[in-house]
């Protein structure tokens, strides 16, 4: 048995800007997980070999030779004896992920250990097997995260400093096997042109025949997990993605999978769904949902309610009724905005740059449809909310469960019922009764300034301000547009003075006005103490 502790060393002739930095991971790995000791522990030695196949295929194609010489760059073959561990590669990538296989099934560190504030128990020692283990090779042959829409990441206290959480993000993608970075502008291609070279991965902009990969690559297939969510996870099934994953992969689409993951940490769930499939792992709705909950809460006991949660998220997320097709929380927000718009400069329109509502017909049937939707699975989403806080308040990891599958379920629960309101807000200011419109469009508000609370609650330690700049979802925003459409229904709805509505609501009969005007957020907190909605 080799003994990983403290005390390993590793041992990397003439080794390049990349191989030290993953070496460096995994004294960083050696440092949090052991405890001081004075008893030796093993080396580990990295030795460059030519990783060809020994005996190649018959006949084979241009294209599969082509494919044969970048396979061989990431190849590894690890040695286990009692003193050393041996590393055999023939490029850094191959010694890149030779590392992070010790890393990950050694020293137990899981590719998404950042992003789920994985829990490093001390110990003394780690007694490895001996043994040979050798690398697969991956069915996608450049497999990359795309980095668009990263407007948390770009504003997040933990990258004002070094990159610091940019190198979290290109951390998290080398573990997960990935080899390739997109960007969408070169204002992100200047700020990760460096860390890139220094993790030994591959880098192309958006829409870019890849420089790497000119000679073989097919037409790029790009999967979106962010299209209408970018602060939350992808609302379909385990089953759906691997499905049309699959299907990709047996139309021979293999040559390179661009990942839409925007700001990462709502995305990691799927990103680890994706990482078993072209790795070639098998998995679906349950058996993801368990050996993630296994990984990532290990320490608790209810693993099997927290699994629940990732289960059951897709099952009470809204469909939109031509293509079945799930929305996301950009669903409620850039329409409702989009609404307001419409509703305050012509509201004998309708309302132009929805986000999947088709711009024909009239305003009031677009908001229709809109509150249908919204409608969906109502009763399904607030039982599963109860779930989520009795799961909370029961594990002994309640801040990770809030801030990851509990903040997704309760974002959507807390802005579908703001979206719902503001239909009914609008219903009621079709109808002439201003003062119940006035107050309906408050509520709405209001739930999506709890919204915002959910995100910024979700801040802590080194989260500080990871949500701060929701700037394309923008919650916060919203709630502003919608106070908008308030003061709108208080100009049609009270005196040209202002105080009708501030004497109706705010005075007995034998009380005089003798305060300044009520502001709209002041009206509202009076009117609704007094008005049933």
């Amino acid at each position: 048995m080799f003994t990983f502790n403290k005390n390993t060393n590793f041992i990397a002739e003439n080794a390049s800007v990349p191989v030290r930095n993953a070496i460096s991971m995994l004294e960083r790995d050696r440092d949090k997980l052991f405890a001081n000791t004075t008893k030796p522990g093993g080396s580990v030695v990295l030795v460059q070999k030519s990783m060809v196949r020994s005996i190649p295929e018959p006949e084979e194609s241009d294209e599969q030779k082509k494919r044969e010489s970048h396979l061989v760059k990431e190849r590894y073959r690890i040695s286990v004896s009692a003193d050393k561990i041996i590393i055999f590669a023939q490029e850094d990538l191959g010694f890149i992920y030779g590392l992070l296989y010790l890393s990950e099934h050694y020293l137990g560190v899981r590719p998404f250990w950042f992003f789920m504030d994985q829990n490093m128990e001390q110990k003394k020692k780690v007694l490895v097997p001996e043994g040979v283990v050798a690398s697969k090779d991956p069915l996608v042959l450049f497999r990359g995260w795309q980095f668009s829409d990263v407007s948390l990441l770009m504003s997040w206290e933990y990258n004002k400093e070094d990159n610091v959480g940019w190198n979290m993000c290109l951390e998290a993608l080398l573990r997960c096997g990935a080899n390739t970075l997109v960007y969408p502008k070169e204002e992100l291609a200047d700020i990760l042109e460096e860390p890139v070279k220094q993790y030994g991965i591959y880098s192309t902009g958006f829409q870019e025949k890849p420089e790497f990969a000119q000679d073989i690559c097919n037409p790029v297939f790009c999967c979106n997990l962010q299209e209408t969510n970018l602060i939350t996870m992808l609302p379909s099934t385990v089953a759906e993605l691997t499905e049309e994953l699959n299907a990709v992969l047996k139309d021979n689409r293999t040559c390179f999978w661009a990942i839409q993951c925007s700001n990462v940490r709502p995305h990691i769930y799927f990103l680890d769904v994706i990482r078993k499939v072209w790795q070639g792992e098998e998995t679906d709705n349950e058996s993801q949902a368990e050996e993630f909950v296994a990984e990532y809460f290990p320490e608790c006991e209810d693993k099997e309610e927290i699994a629940a949660l990732f289960i059951e998220y897709p099952q009470v997320m809204m469909r939109l009724n031509e293509s079945g097709t799930c929305v996301g929380e950009l669903y409620y927000t850039e329409n409702v905005r989009m609404f307001c718009h419409q509703i305050l400069v012509d509201k004998n329109n309708p309302a132009k740059g929805l986000c999947k509502i088709e711009e024909i017909g009239a305003l009031p049937a677009q908001i229709q449809e809109f509150g249908e939707t919204c409608r969906q699975q109502k009763e399904e989403l607030e039982k599963l909310c109860v779930a989520c806080t009795v799961t909370e308040n029961n594990s002994p990891r309640k801040l990770l469960i809030s801030a990851t599958i509990g903040l997704h379920i309760k974002l959507h629960q807390t802005c579908r019922r703001a979206a719902r309101v503001f239909t009914r807000g609008y219903e009621s200011l079709l109808e002439g009764d201003y003062e119940k419109a006035f107050l309906r469009f408050g509520d709405s508000a209001v739930w999506f300034d709890k919204g915002v609370a959910l995100l910024r609650g979700a801040e802590y330690g080194v989260w500080k301000d990871f949500y701060a700049n929701d700037s394309i979802t923008d919650i916060r925003h919203t709630a502003y547009m919608v106070r908008k459409v308030m003061g709108l229904v208080r100009e049609l709805g009270d005196n040209p003075k202002h105080d009708a509505w501030y004497k109706k609501y705010c005075l007995t009969e034998d009380m005089i006005a003798t305060e300044n005007h009520k502001t709209d957020s002041e009206l509202y907190e009076a009117m609704k103490k007094r008005i049933v909605r």
